[in-house]
């Protein structure tokens, strides 16, 4: 402990000594007093997400309608001969997260790809106390998925207040839990994890979208290949 403190700059030493002394006369017990976390990144304020958060939100709100419905179109060219038989409400819903699945993987690529490989090469450096400001790119990226992924609890919950019986209430608790995990990871300050979960939860998405995408199709072939 007394290597690392050494390590750190003046100013992240004495914010930790800071939080020591008050963790230690019981000023706090899981998370320390806003705007701390458990790491200390340079100009970090968690609370700075949140207004360009929820704008996104009614962005992503009108891309849900524009994505499903042009799913649905595409969809309904490509069925041709029973047609009827498809639920094509629950298909523009997965064509519109696949659309984003797709997208927010292409984004972390390449908003942000570059400094990622560093992480990864050093894993360590993703939890070290002292950590350098976010670029422009993370901060946007995490935004962005905070949006997509409130809007979606947000969508959802509405669906299961008007239709108590809708099939999202799994999805919502996935959703809800992953929005959690999001929100500790900012609060904390571990940005740069929390980002690199939110990559390998989205690319690893994609198949089963694909899935879903050839079920609501009847292409029961493709299911099994």
């Amino acid at each position: 402990v007394k290597r690392a403190m050494e390590a750190l700059s003046p100013t992240a030493r004495a914010r930790r000594e800071s939080l020591f002394a008050s963790h230690a006369a019981g000023g706090w017990w899981l998370m320390p007093p806003a705007p701390d976390g458990h790491c200390f990144v340079e100009g970090h304020d968690p609370f700075s997400f949140a207004a360009p958060a929820v704008g996104l939100m009614l962005a992503f709100a009108v891309a849900r309608r524009m994505l499903g419905r042009a799913g649905v179109a595409v969809g309904r060219a490509v069925r041709g001969q029973g047609a009827d038989q498809v639920d094509w409400s629950r298909f523009g819903d997965v064509s519109y997260f696949t659309v984003c699945h797709l997208a927010l993987s292409a984004l972390f690529v390449g908003a942000i790809g570059g400094e990622a490989l560093g992480w990864m090469a050093d894993t360590g450096v993703l939890w070290e106390y002292e950590q350098p400001r976010l670029s422009a790119g993370l901060y946007g990226y995490y935004v962005i998925e905070l949006a997509f992924t409130g809007e979606s609890c947000v969508h959802m919950l509405l669906s299961l207040a008007a239709d108590s019986s809708s099939r999202d209430v799994p999805m919502l608790i996935h959703h809800a839990a992953t929005l959690l995990v999001m929100l500790a990871a900012l609060r904390a300050g571990f940005v740069r994890v929390g980002a690199a979960v939110l990559f390998i939860h989205d690319a690893t998405d994609l198949p089963i979208d694909a899935t879903r995408l050839c079920q609501s199709l009847g292409w029961t072939r493709s299911l099994h290949a």
